[in-house]
């Protein structure tokens, strides 16, 4: 793939732009993400995940949204600092973001639950374990992410 020359990867389907669904402040997040008044998010289409279960499955893969420049991607986000966001949630990003700073808050969901289609998987229909979450963290730890957010069991 290069997407310089906008041609579209077979897995992401995402070329030189970012094909961005929506914005703005969403107060449905963790507390830690929220605060206040909500969390700045920012949901991307063409996840290269895919995972059936996905609780953003229409925004994630049916590529709803419109491609963006560089320069509209961060217009969208200095818009979301006067409606009081406490952050900026980029959700379902890894396929356009070259690398994540180490400074990064990771906010790792210990109340995980999947929602869509889970009940067709039965190991997937379930929260995650303590185990699987200490292995995320220390995961993120190993890749030099430390600004993690802690479970509350």
């Amino acid at each position: 793939m290069n997407r310089r020359q906008t041609t579209k990867g077979a897995v992401c389907r995402t070329g030189e732009r970012a094909v961005v669904h929506s914005f703005g402040p969403h107060h449905g997040e963790e507390g830690p993400l929220r605060g206040s008044r909500g969390s700045g998010t920012i949901f991307f289409s063409w996840c290269n995940l895919r995972c059936v279960f996905c609780q953003n499955w229409e925004i994630s893969q049916k590529g709803i949204g419109r491609e963006i420049e560089p320069d509209e991607l961060a217009a969208m986000m200095l818009a979301l600092q006067p409606e009081g966001c406490h952050n900026i949630n980029l959700v379902t990003p890894s396929h356009v973001v070259a690398q994540i700073s180490r400074e990064t808050y990771l906010n790792l969901m210990s109340q995980y639950r999947p929602c869509y289609r889970a009940w067709d998987y039965p190991p997937l229909d379930r929260p995650i374990t303590r185990e699987e979450f200490d292995r995320a963290l220390a995961a993120a730890a190993t890749h030099g992410l430390h600004r993690l957010d802690r479970p509350t069991y």
